[in-house]
């Protein structure tokens, strides 16, 4: 006997319980629930950044002639300094909420005349987290035809049209 003791019996696989499979299988879950999230603001954030930079770079190459704004079927006169003042107003109030559709009605529409375009509409914000009830909804469309379109309340529209001078 003491001949077969010495050689190594194979071990009887063990049965694994419901938690040794459940725990490392949600703690893969959560990591990948965290990582998507990470992704998606990302993703977000740098929409937002490259609509600031295209707008700021569409007013800084914009001159007296090429831009037009037009509110209520009527073209009005616009400067450079007053587009300037407002890519700071819209750029300082920040990202908003991305929407899918553009409001009724026309909005006071920029033209910065290298084919990109920004339209201000005056809207009611119906989200229970708004700090105030109405706000900004701004669709810009760069040159190469991206849109970028969102509402917000850190904007209001009579600082838009204080800024314009829109009668």
């Amino acid at each position: 006997m003491a001949f077969y003791d010495r050689i190594p019996q194979r071990a009887k696989p063990q049965k694994l319980s419901p938690g040794e499979v459940i725990l490392p299988a949600f703690g893969v879950f959560v990591a990948a629930v965290c990582i998507g999230l990470l992704v998606f603001a990302a993703r977000y954030q740098l929409r937002y950044r490259r609509f600031v930079n295209e707008f700021a770079a569409a007013v800084q190459t914009s001159n007296k002639l090429s831009l037009r704004l037009t509110w209520q079927g009527e073209e009005l006169p616009v400067t450079r300094e007053q587009a300037s003042r407002l890519c700071r107003l819209i750029t300082s109030a920040g990202a908003g909420k991305v929407q899918r559709s553009t409001p009724e009605g026309d909005g006071c529409r920029l033209d910065f005349g290298d084919g990109s375009s920004l339209t201000l509409w005056a809207v009611d914000i119906a989200e229970e987290t708004a700090a105030k009830p109405t706000g900004t909804f701004i669709r810009y469309v760069g040159a190469d035809g991206a849109v970028y379109q969102y509402d917000t309340d850190g904007l209001q529209f009579h600082e838009a049209a204080e800024i314009l001078a829109l009668p």
